[in-house]
């Protein structure tokens, strides 16, 4: 009803439209099965899910894939349990209802459990590194920086500190490091700001003392600023955790693109995450599990690695939903390749 379509609209539409070419790809491989989809705007308000909740053919329905409203989310957990309708929450990272709803799926790995696999990746894949945090006088941490700090020196390794004013100078770097070990950069804060003021250091350092070993750990904000810092990246030797991450070289990325402008006549919109490579791989995960097992996902799910998403659900105790434990590590190589391994 808005006389002006929102970002926030065009984003939801895309993986909409996203998610009917998964729907028509999932139907060509699995043809004897018959998908019906039924679709509902809440028009953002909690009363009208509830008019929508009360329509007999919505108790009927397999699967459910639920709006970003975290009071709408309680509402459709709520339904879910007492119809026994399976509902993926896709978009939103905050809601726990997977903690108490057998029939909840949590798309993205909660924070904990994120935050434990980046401690544990750290602690092994750079085991022999000496670890230097870089902080600018005055900024907040992030709290990942602070919990894996304390983590690392439980571990009884060696953890320094390096805090710089304006701008990280080479010198400020030479105080606390020695250019004979390994040495493992950990930024406090994931900005592009931060990353301004901090690459040219690390780069003059690598510059100056070829022979020293080091790395980069960032953050998944560093997905967004690829354009821009992609080859500094690769120079200083870069790794950075996230949820989703755009695979170029999957099968079936070019297929999606090319059907997409196709269908739609437009190019997708720049985001992150990207809204139809969100529809399209919840969409084709969950269509498929659903024509393999007989709509039964208590069944043995299977792992999937799609043009920007991984799913491997599991339930976290016994009367939980399924959460997704699958995170994307991503390096940039010195021979300006990009590695990406899902933990």
């Amino acid at each position: 009803n808005n006389s002006v379509e929102t970002k926030q609209s065009k984003l939801y539409t895309e993986f909409y439209k996203g998610f009917l070419l998964a729907l028509k790809d999932v139907n060509e491989r699995y043809n004897d099965n018959e998908i019906n989809v039924y679709t509902y705007d809440t028009e953002g308000t909690t009363d009208k899910l509830m008019s929508i909740l009360s329509i007999d053919e919505v108790k009927e329905m397999d699967l459910i894939f639920a709006p970003d409203v975290l009071e709408q989310l309680d509402s459709i957990s709520s339904f879910s349990k007492s119809n026994g309708i399976y509902v993926v929450n896709t978009f939103s990272v905050k809601d726990e209802n997977y903690d108490n709803n057998p029939y909840m799926f949590q798309i993205n790995i909660p924070q904990d459990n994120m935050y434990a696999d980046v401690c544990d990746w750290i602690s092994k894949d750079f085991k022999d590194y000496e670890v230097v945090f870089i902080h600018k006088k005055g900024n907040a941490k992030k709290d990942i920086a602070d919990n894996l700090k304390g983590y690392l020196e439980q571990e009884r390794r060696t953890v320094k500190e390096v805090e710089y004013s304006s701008v990280l100078t080479c010198e400020e770097l030479l105080e606390v490091v020695n250019v004979n070990e390994k040495t493992l950069f950990i930024p406090t804060s994931g900005t592009k700001a931060s990353l301004s003021q901090m690459i040219p250091a690390l780069k003059k350092l690598r510059d100056e003392n070829p022979v020293m070993e080091s790395a980069v750990v960032g953050y998944p904000e560093w997905a967004v600023y690829m354009e821009d810092w992609k080859q500094d990246f690769h120079t200083i030797n870069a790794h950075f955790y996230s949820r989703v991450f755009v695979d170029e070289k999957a099968k079936d990325f070019e297929k999606f693109n090319s059907e997409y402008l196709k269908w739609y006549g437009e190019d997708l919109i720049e985001s992150t995450p990207c809204f139809g490579y969100l529809g399209y791989d919840t969409g084709k995960y969950f269509l498929s599990e659903m024509c393999k097992n007989g709509k039964d996902f208590n069944q043995n799910s299977s792992e999937y690695v799609g043009l920007q998403s991984s799913f491997e659900f599991d339930r976290i105790n016994s009367w939980s939903g399924f959460v997704n434990q699958a995170l994307y590590l991503v390096h940039f190589t010195s021979n300006d390749k990009i590695e990406i391994t899902i933990k």
